[in-house]
């Protein structure tokens, strides 16, 4: 992606762009020194060609609202500790123990019709599974979002503005090529009515051989649900000197075809996404309402970026 000023640049100078691609040939440069720009342009029309710099200009200026807005909610989460607060727990976050992984007798009886071990009878010629028609459909009991990109951040930035009756997770997985298992993380905000926010960070490693990036964010998300299910009515509650224990769990993961999963239903579903609604239903139970949240990673968000260095380090480890 160019920078600001080579966006700026392009755009400028769109007029050479129409010249190539009509002529299929690059104007002379009547400057004997171009300047850096001038050089770096040139070489992102010979490498991609002239519609794709176009394109690639526009959206990087199209991103630069979202990224001052970004940089600006990240300077006051900064100033407020929250930034350092997240990194202090991902750092601190030792040892990295082996996720203890669900059994079916864990499971509520109205999770037997997840479709878990049904045969599937495999694939079809063209690769899509076969799934047995007598399983029963069944659906998340919470809700799946997936937003644009600048809604999916602004909402998560907004996340830190809501003090009480929340107990809010971010979570990521990793994994590495040709390694055996993986990795996650589950960062918890348990806050306590007001500003003061306590962090609490835990990795564990994924010991499955045919575990992949998609399979880890799926356990990640698990392993959010069943921190919350494995508290206790006080622990559970978040906000101080309240009897009632909190009702609101929201959770942010990076990883969409996870989330797009459950919001098709059960049957959709692999081994990890099954679990994840056996889980919600046994929350459902106890009067917790579920929100999963689909947040671009690498963007700044403290809690997301922290959970991301426990999920390496839990791999290294």
């Amino acid at each position: 992606m160019p920078t600001l000023h080579l966006a700026k640049h392009i755009l400028r100078n769109a007029s050479k762009l129409e010249h190539v691609e009509t002529t299929n040939s690059y104007p002379p440069n009547p400057n004997p020194n171009p300047s850096h720009l001038e050089k770096q342009h040139a070489r992102l029309l010979r490498r991609k060609g002239p519609i794709k710099t176009l394109e690639i200009a526009r959206k990087r200026l199209a991103r630069e609202p979202l990224k001052r807005l970004v940089l600006k909610t990240v300077r006051k989460l900064r100033s407020r500790g929250e930034w350092k607060k997240a990194m202090g727990a991902a750092r601190a976050s030792m040892p990295f123990p082996i996720l203890a992984l669900p059994s079916d007798d864990l499971l509520s009886p109205k999770a037997e019709n997840l479709g878990m071990g049904t045969e599937y009878g495999g694939s079809d010629d063209e690769g899509r599974m076969i799934v047995d028609e007598r399983a029963e459909n069944v659906w998340f009991p919470g809700k799946v979002v997936i937003r644009d990109r600048v809604a999916a951040i602004t909402h998560a930035l907004a996340e830190y503005k809501q003090w009480g009756g929340r107990n809010v997770f971010w979570v990521d997985g990793a994994t590495y090529a040709g390694y055996h298992g993986g990795s996650i993380a589950v960062l918890r905000v348990a806050d306590r009515g007001d500003s003061r926010s306590a962090w609490v960070a835990e990795g564990y490693r994924v010991d499955l051989e045919a575990v992949d990036q998609h399979g880890v964010e799926a356990w990640a998300i698990w392993k959010a649900l069943r921190m919350i299910f494995e508290c206790d009515e006080r622990e559970r509650s978040s906000v101080s000197g309240k009897d009632d224990a909190c009702s609101l769990m929201v959770v942010y993961s990076d990883c969409q075809d996870v989330l797009r999963n459950l919001m098709l239903g059960s049957l959709h579903c692999d081994l990890a996404e099954q679990r994840i609604i056996g889980q919600a239903q046994e929350l459902e139970k106890i009067g917790i309402t579920m929100e999963i949240h689909w947040v671009p990673g690498h963007v700044g968000i403290p809690g997301i970026e922290a959970a991301d260095l426990v999920a390496k380090r839990a791999l290294r480890a």
